[in-house]
């Protein structure tokens, strides 16, 4: 539920540009730590002469338990003027089913085509890994997981539900124009850091969806010459993230592998992020979605506003004002120092 401390605050900002961003703070530690989080984005808006508009939404979990849903019919079209979407985290798995808690986040994803979900993984100086003999230099990897299509489309059912002759069937929807569109994104990510690429699938049992995925790739990797080219199953790149994680560079999965091998990269790094392509970015908060209880532990005691400095200079790049991933260095600063590390893993680990 959004509260009085998420009233938007004023300040005496003189701007020529302003953008309206639509504030999705959901459950759990969501809020406390969104909020944090507009803190900065306001001091940096005045800092660089903008100024940012907040429509706080009272979705999630206690819009679930007043109306037996988690967000009003209608919700996707009542975003569609605003320049971007500021997410905290959403769900309650102790009372409300996951699937319910997501289905806005993904109606979003499909509805304004955020196919490219950003997830870097990096170990930075001053933290140790969970792997032994691997430092900062070894683990820096650049998930980018296919978003808009994949196993994650609404695409089947359920047939004589809660019997004992019960069917259910899912089936993932991949295109070639999205399989094609996240490559290509994939690869001019890879030139931009060290030239490779890792593409994970899982051809060798799924005969018809990922070998398109081969085949494509086949077909477009002449067209980047400089970046050297990968392919890796699904299973074995879990394996490798652990065994030889200096080896990934940019790896481009699709909406389920690309799902789950970004939990893993986050505990190996220490350091997860997502964001979502084009017109409308969700930055997704380092924070509890599976959970909430964990990382409430934790954040008590730890410092939001600094970790969140980096949520909203990447959630502000999108705006035209060139702060990237240039974030890496001020995360530097804030948490090389021993005391910061625990409240720093707690944080990552809820992702």
């Amino acid at each position: 539920m959004v509260t009085d401390k998420f009233k938007q605050q004023e300040y005496s900002i003189v701007s020529e540009q302003n953008f309206e961003i639509a504030v999705y703070p959901g459950d759990g530690i969501g809020p406390e730590v969104t909020c944090e989080a507009i803190r900065v984005l306001d001091v940096v808006a005045q800092q660089h002469g903008f100024t940012l508009s907040k429509r706080y939404l009272d979705w999630g979990y206690d819009y679930w338990k007043q109306h037996g849903q988690p967000a009003p019919d209608g919700f996707v079209d009542s975003l569609r003027d605003v320049d971007a979407i500021f997410l905290g985290a959403v769900g309650w798995p102790d009372d409300m089913p996951d699937h319910l808690s997501l289905a806005p986040l993904v109606s979003i994803r499909q509805a304004f085509d955020q196919y490219a979900c950003i997830r870097p993984a990096r170990l930075l100086p001053g933290l140790t890994s969970v792997l032994a003999g691997k430092g900062p230099d070894d683990i820096d990897i650049m998930v980018i997981r296919e978003n808009s299509e994949g196993e994650y489309i609404d695409n089947g059912g359920r047939f004589k539900q809660g019997t004992a002759d019960e069917v259910a069937i899912q089936t993932a929807l991949h295109t070639r124009k999205g399989v094609e569109r996240i490559l290509r994104f994939g690869f001019e990510q890879a030139r931009t850091r060290r030239r490779h690429l890792t593409m994970v699938t899982k051809s060798n049992a799924q005969r018809y969806s990922y070998v398109m995925w081969d085949d494509i790739l086949e077909e477009i990797k002449g067209d980047y010459p400089d970046v050297e080219t990968v392919r890796q199953h699904c299973d074995a790149a879990v394996m490798n993230f652990v065994r030889w994680p200096e080896r990934f560079d940019v790896v481009v999965a699709s909406n389920l592998f690309g799902d789950l091998l970004t939990d893993l990269g986050g505990i190996l790094g220490g350091f997860l992020i997502s964001k979502h392509g084009l017109k409308y970015w969700i930055f997704w908060m380092a924070i509890a979605m599976k959970f909430p209880d964990f990382v409430y532990v934790y954040m008590a005691s730890a410092q939001p506003e600094s970790f969140l400095l980096i949520s909203s200079l990447v959630a502000i790049e999108q705006f035209g004002y060139g702060f990237g991933f240039t974030a890496y260095l001020v995360y530097t600063m804030l948490y090389s120092e021993g005391e910061h590390k625990t409240a720093h893993y707690a944080i990552c680990t809820g992702f």
